[in-house]
């Protein structure tokens, strides 16, 4: 028997619709959802995928970015889809090798200094999130012609699932998490049985756990006890 090679398989957005309308046994298997089914199932989905940020975060969406600096200037603009900043951060110089550490600067830290126009290498960041979209990024002391750049980990928003053939914005992993997810949702809209509702938020409570379990950059890491032999 002859083993496939592929391993990027991934369901896209109307695959995962159709599995959790199986899984309320809204449709059968060759069954279509309709139009109207898969607009609301499509705000459900996409609504699941907005909250999961809000539980940690997903190492997928880390991202390294470098930002060139312009004498005098403190502020900079992260991309529109940051969700956050992390550090350290690092500057490198014009000139040399190396680069020197950017550390986290708190609103308050940052309003009570009284000269935020003093330049040289910046040592701290603070990272403004205003009523906009944007992230904006204040170095202090303000960068002079002794920097080039400053170089962050940015945390991306998900992607919208907002075609019928896009797949997710996720790790293979999260699948069968946004499967039961969905089918919950569907379950509580449909007026399924309260028992298969509190079995679809059970798996995808479960389904969600296993995945998030492996959301660290080390890997899974097992602690087992000693045996002690008595003779």
């Amino acid at each position: 028997m002859a083993i496939s090679s592929s391993y990027t398989w991934a369901p896209t957005r109307d695959e995962i619709l159709k599995t959790a309308f199986r899984l309320i046994g809204e449709i059968a298997f060759g069954v279509e959802p309709s139009a109207n089914q898969v607009l609301g199932a499509t705000d459900m989905l996409q609504s699941i995928l907005k909250a999961l940020q809000n539980s940690g975060v997903l190492l997928h969406t880390i991202e390294r970015d470098t930002n060139t600096t312009t004498s005098g200037t403190a502020s900079y603009t992260a991309d529109a889809d940051t969700l956050d900043v992390l550090f350290p951060a690092y500057v490198t110089p014009s000139s040399g090798s190396g680069t020197s550490q950017l550390t986290q600067m708190q609103r308050d830290e940052y309003m009570t200094i009284s000269d935020k126009t003093t330049t040289g290498v910046p040592t701290r960041m603070f990272i403004e999130k205003a009523s906009t979209q944007y992230l904006t990024m204040i170095l202090y002391p303000v960068p002079d012609a002794s920097t080039t750049s400053f170089t962050y980990h940015r945390v991306r928003l998900l992607r919208d699932a907002d075609s019928g053939t896009v797949t997710m914005d996720l790790p293979s992993k999260w699948m069968k998490y946004l499967q039961y997810a969905l089918a919950h949702e569907l379950a509580l809209h449909y007026n399924r049985a309260l028992s298969k509702v509190q079995y679809l938020a059970a798996m995808a409570e479960k389904e969600r756990d296993e995945a998030q379990g492996n959301e660290h950059a080390g890997g899974d890491i097992t602690f087992v006890p000693a045996r002690r032999w008595s003779v």
